[in-house]
Order: structure tokens, then C-alpha cells, then sequence
């Protein structure tokens, strides 16, 4: 039990502070609009904003009350998310909740610290300007997602 915790916690640290440093990295930078990557079907760009709504800026309100509100909404789901890897005994559900909850844990700081959460990557496509970016944290939520999704057992049928 001590190692998937320390596990956890590790993966958290580790997901949340890089989130937080990419942050500060270009924050103190001046590479807003800058083109990282161009390929013949997709763009990756740095596009800065500050989203004070959930994904893709729904529901945005800038004011301290929403934010409180949505950071306390995230720290919820992820004590279940911890809760839930430090009781299992696959690695890959563990990884997954350290993954998914410091991605969460990271945003919900943001919004508290700063009044929302800080976006800047965005994928363009030749056809499509997209409006939206996301940033680290996100991903590190995506990626834990996808691992609790393939890492479910399958049913047995009858």
C-alpha cells in the first residue's frame, strides 16, 4: 500500500510541477503566437488565454466565486481519483490516477492562484482556425483518462 501511494504522489508532484513550471516558463517569455510545429494538416502553436470556464471555456465566468467553485469541484473528483488508485493494485490504474489527478490538481491551483487557468497550446488546421487552447495539465487529465479507459477489464458474458 506505502508504494502505490508514494507512487501517487510522485506521479502527482511530478505532473503538477511541470504544469506549473511550463507556466512560468512562458509566462516570462514572449512567445505568444509563436508556431512550434507546422505540418501539411495541423499546426501546433502557442496561443495564450486565460480560461476561467471548464473545457473549451464553457460556462466561462471570471468571477473568484465561479472559480472557487469549480477549483473545489476538481479537488472532489480527485480525492476519488486518488482514492481509487491507492486502493488498486494495477499499475496502470495508478499511474492513470496520479496522471489524472495532478493534471486536475494543477488546474484547480491555477484557478485559486490566479482567477483561471492558463491555456496555450493550440492545434490549427488549414481549413479551421481553432479558438481553443489547452495546456499541459489538460493533457496529463487526457492521457489519465484514456489509461482508466484501457485499462478496464473486460465484462464477462454470460
Amino acid at each position: 500500500m506505502r508504494r502505490r501511494i508514494l507512487a501517487i504522489l510522485i506521479i502527482i508532484a511530478s505532473s503538477v510541477l511541470s504544469a506549473l513550471l511550463v507556466r512560468n516558463v512562458l509566462l516570462s517569455s514572449e512567445l505568444n503566437g509563436t508556431h512550434l510545429l507546422s505540418l501539411k494538416i495541423i499546426s501546433f502553436d502557442l496561443n495564450y488565454l486565460i480560461n476561467t470556464g471548464v473545457n473549451f471555456g464553457i460556462a466561462a465566468d471570471g468571477s473568484s466565486n465561479r472559480q472557487i467553485i469549480l477549483a473545489l469541484i476538481a479537488f472532489a473528483v480527485c480525492a476519488g481519483i486518488i482514492s481509487f488508485g491507492i486502493k488498486t493494485n494495477r499499475l496502470w490504474l495508478i499511474a492513470a490516477s496520479g496522471l489524472f489527478a495532478g493534471g486536475g490538481l494543477a488546474n484547480a491551483f491555477e484557478r485559486i492562484a490566479f482567477g483561471g487557468v492558463f491555456d496555450y497550446i493550440n492545434l490549427t488546421y488549414p481549413l479551421f482556425s481553432n479558438p481553443f487552447s489547452f495546456n499541459l495539465a489538460d493533457i496529463y487529465i487526457f492521457v489519465g483518462a484514456i489509461m482508466f479507459l484501457f485499462s478496464a477489464k473486460p465484462s464477462k458474458r454470460s
